[in-house]
């Protein structure tokens, strides 16, 4: 299952990426909770800095984009490979 675009990135490498991918977007979302929460209920002026929360929520967006279009690929590629055991398997009785 290579990568579409990238057919020299190597299965674990592609792995590796979209876990990382995952746990950024994650992490991102869980601060922008966090910060939301605690801006609400603190006076403390980082929590109430909207930059630091539009930012996690773009970090959030992105990365989860990134790792949505590699899983895409994934799914595409296996769709791909079960068609033509399909074919394979129909056209040899």
């Amino acid at each position: 299952m290579s990568s579409i675009n990238n057919p020299n990135l190597p299965k674990g490498k592609e792995l590796m990426m979209k876990k990382t991918l995952k746990i950024i977007a994650d992490i991102s979302i869980i601060l922008f909770g966090l910060f939301f929460i605690a801006s609400k209920f603190s006076d403390v002026e980082i929590f109430d800095n909207e930059d630091i929360r539009h930012s996690l929520v773009i970090i959030y967006l992105i990365s989860n984009l990134l790792y949505s279009r590699m899983e895409l690929k994934d799914k595409k590629q296996k769709i791909k490979e079960l068609e033509y055991k399909i074919q394979s398997f129909s056209s040899n009785p």
